[in-house]
């Protein structure tokens, strides 16, 4: 039985309308004014978002905040299970990042996918990691019952050459959608589907060249999945059935997500949005905590976010002279704030990686909608 099919569509319905807008915006060219080290802050919090809201999704109750802290301390803490489901799925995002958009879809990549994702569990692991199950399954609280075990490797090659035909490109968010729903209707894996899918769907929009180069990570397709979780499964579910209705309904709810997703990418290429709305909140959030001590290193911070590099020359402004600039340069390094750059022991950058600066930043994003509910609390 085929069970994979692109939806047949009237002209006039809504869905069509999305697809007409969304291929204007793939072959839109971001030119904004946001720094590249300021992309490369956010950037990294949205990797960190698929990782902690695909694991969410399956009940992993880790926040952002509380992966980033984790990450920050002892070996022994980032072994811990829950940490070590999201590690996965960020490292696993990140080789696909790497691969960019010559990646291969085949039911070898899946396999990776999930080897993966489950390495090293026991509670969300597998007992055959990067292997088809030959066990049948039941979805918890889901009416569908995946299909026998013995039909599992027919329908998986129906998958891919479902996603490797040569379709025109309005076609490609289209069979990202019908993909997804594929993949979790067949349930391939004895564990770990719903991580994998989310893994592939990311592939799958790489692939098909809807992402901001300038921005990477930033679009994504977890935030649509993990905005909501039981509408994602409630939207999941209305396509079980196979009918054109259920699949135009589940394409027609992507879709829509994924340009809510584009649009609020836009408002990041903006500078002044940005340092005002994401970053000064987090900067001045610093200088409660008593991270920063006064308002000139509110200052010398604000400089250093600013700019890809600085000298001790550009602070001494901020300074009382010159010993004093080496004294600051000398704190905030301590304090992890700031790095020297690489074989370059007199330029300055601000650290992107320090872990409370990313987790201030994650809450602005949060206040602005960027990230759901989910991910952070």
């Amino acid at each position: 039985m085929n069970i994979i099919k692109k939806p047949i569509v009237d002209f006039e319905h809504p869905l069509v309308t999305l697809v007409v807008e969304l291929e204007k915006l793939r072959e839109t060219s971001l030119n904004g004014t946001t720094p590249a080290n300021m992309f490369f802050l956010i950037k990294r919090l949205f990797h960190l978002l698929e990782s902690v809201g695909s694991a969410r999704i399956e009940g992993n109750n880790t926040t952002i905040a509380q992966y980033i802290i984790e990450n920050d301390k002892s070996q022994h803490a980032v072994e811990a299970e829950n940490v070590q489901e999201i590690s996965n799925i960020d490292s696993l995002l990140t080789n696909i990042d790497e691969m960019g958009g010559q990646i291969e879809i085949s039911s070898f990549f899946i396999r990776q996918l999930h080897s993966h994702i489950v390495k090293g569990l026991e509670r969300e692991g597998s007992k055959n990691p990067g292997a088809y199950r030959t066990i049948n399954v039941q979805i918890a609280k889901s009416p569908h019952t995946p299909p026998d075990y013995t039909e599992v490797n027919d329908y998986m090659e129906q998958l891919v050459t479902f996603i490797n035909a040569a379709d025109t490109p309005q076609y490609d968010l289209i069979k990202i959608a019908v993909a997804h729903h594929a993949f979790a209707w067949i349930h391939p894996f004895d564990n770990g589907n719903g991580r994998v899918v989310r893994a592939l769907t990311y592939a799958l929009m790489l692939k098909y060249g809807f992402r901001i180069d300038r921005v990477g990570r930033v679009m994504n397709p977890v935030a649509v999945f993990c905005a909501n979780r039981n509408e994602y499964y409630d939207m999941l579910q209305k396509a079980d059935d196979l009918s054109n209705d259920g699949l135009i309904t589940w394409c027609t709810y992507v879709l829509e997500a994924v340009k809510s997703e584009y649009n609020k990418t836009l408002k990041l290429a903006d500078y002044t949005f940005v340092f005002e709305q994401l970053m000064k909140p987090a900067i001045k959030e610093l200088n409660t905590l008593g991270v920063i001590n006064n308002s000139n290193d509110l200052q010398i911070i604000e400089m250093a976010i600013a700019k890809d590099f600085f000298k001790k020359s550009d602070i001494i402004a901020f300074c009382t002279n010159d010993k004093a600039a080496t004294r600051k340069l000398s704190e905030l390094k301590e304090k992890k704030l700031i790095s020297t750059l690489k074989d370059k022991s007199k330029l300055y950058k601000f650290n992107l990686s320090n872990g409370l600066f990313l987790r201030l930043v994650a809450t602005s994003l949060a206040k602005e909608g960027f990230l759901p509910e989910m991910v952070t609390s």
